[in-house]
């Protein structure tokens, strides 16, 4: 049986124009199985990422392609999840 932790997580800068970068405020994680996906307002799903060891410490994203509007960040694994929402304004 499996637990799923709440993943805390900050996005910034917000309202952005061209990148976004995400800070965990967690220790450690098993990287194995770890995803990022990006949802439009109207709950498309517009990137997911992979998420490795190395990209976890310092994880910016591009954003600038993106129309202005708010926007979804979810993260998922076996044991951890969490979304915050970013607005890109141009």
């Amino acid at each position: 049986l499996t637990t799923n932790v709440n993943l805390d997580f900050k996005i910034f800068p917000n309202p952005t124009s061209d990148y976004i970068n995400i800070k965990f405020n967690v220790s450690y994680i098993n990287f194995e199985n770890v995803e990022l996906f990006i949802y439009d307002i109207f709950g498309k799903q517009i990137l997911t990422k992979k998420l490795t060891q190395k990209s976890w410490a310092n994880l910016q994203l591009n954003v600038a392609d993106l129309s202005n509007g708010v926007y979804l960040v979810k993260i998922l694994s076996e044991n951890y999840s969490g979304e915050r929402r970013f607005t890109v304004t141009h």
